[in-house]
């Protein structure tokens, strides 16, 4: 019965619920465009952890990743 009093209450008042949905959904969008993100690889260490990532840069440079796939050469018939 509460779902068809809600579904009464929508079908009734169309306008009023299009209008409320069209500024929630600007509001929120508003809102979503000033989320930011911090993607950068210090941000998944502990702080106790950074000192040994800022060694492996030190001594390495990069943690950029490189796969090397070896296949080995056929023996001749």
């Amino acid at each position: 019965m509460k779902k068809l009093a809600l579904v009464r209450f929508i079908l009734g008042h169309r306008v009023l619920v299009v209008v409320l949905m069209a500024v929630a959904t600007a509001l929120l969008g508003w809102q979503a465009a000033q989320v930011g993100f911090d993607n950068s690889i210090e941000t998944y260490f502990r702080d106790d952890d950074i000192a040994d990532y800022r060694r492996f840069l030190d001594r390495f440079g990069s943690d950029e990743i490189i796969a090397i796939e070896l296949v080995p050469m056929e023996s001749p018939s």
